[in-house]
């Protein structure tokens, strides 16, 4: 680039910025730092076509090669895209690395809620995936509840953030859909959260209305419907 200061731009640029895009299919972390470095201070608004382009290539090829460093610069870098980014070519970003078996990758993926639906409803292919995924998200709500009635005995664990509420609630659809009773204890867990508790029979996923008591019927998991009938 010293070659040729006037020309930095367009050379970053070419090809639809193949050279970012390679850098975060390789890895390549640093390289990705530079060019983003570069293209905010030389042409600051392109900096979001660079993540656009090929439909979010960039970060596509970093997951589906198990670089969750450079996913993570890209989230951090441009926060109103991440949906837009993990469900591009219908979540090919998740379907890659899960193809890979990029644990790391995964998990991070199955975090979003939108990513986490579809593998959740196909146990035969994703359970390698999907049940750690939600046993360890279980594991992290008991431990903080642990916590806070330790501190205050008397506080109610609740939820605030949107998205974990979002992303609870697959969790609980998934633990209804594996029809266990074993689950039965972590499933009266998840509807005491009050967050949870009102999504229950609210329409969470597109034309799905009381979606949980449906599944619960449909599944024949009389013990789940009961306590979704109970509320």
């Amino acid at each position: 680039m010293a070659l040729a200061p006037n020309r930095v731009e367009a050379i970053i640029e070419a090809d639809d910025y193949d050279a970012f895009r390679r850098a975060a299919e390789y890895g390549c972390l640093s390289v990705v730092n530079r060019l983003i470095e570069i293209l905010q201070e030389l042409a600051p608004l392109h900096v979001t076509a660079m993540i656009e382009a090929e439909r979010y290539s960039a970060f596509r090829g970093a997951a589906k090669n198990g670089h969750l460093p450079v996913m993570e610069r890209l989230i951090t870098l441009a926060p109103d895209r991440v949906e837009a980014m993990i469900k591009a070519d219908d979540c090919d970003a998740f379907y890659q690395a899960a193809y890979s078996a990029h644990l790391p990758v995964v998990n991070r993926l199955l975090s979003y809620p939108s990513v986490l639906a579809y593998p959740e409803m196909h146990d035969r292919e994703y359970d390698r995936y999907v049940h750690p995924f939600v046993t360890t998200q279980l594991e992290s709500l008991h431990a903080r509840k642990r916590a806070m009635t330790e501190t205050n005995p008397n506080a109610v664990f609740d939820l605030t953030d949107d998205v974990e509420i979002k992303r609870c609630f697959y969790c609980l659809r998934h633990l209804i859909r594996r029809n266990d009773m074993a689950l039965l204890d972590e499933m009266r867990f998840l509807l005491d959260i009050p967050a949870i508790k009102a999504l229950a029979h609210q329409t969470v996923s597109p034309n799905e209305s009381n979606e949980l008591l449906g599944l619960a019927m449909t599944q024949g998991n009389n013990s789940a419907a009961q306590l979704l009938l109970a509320i």
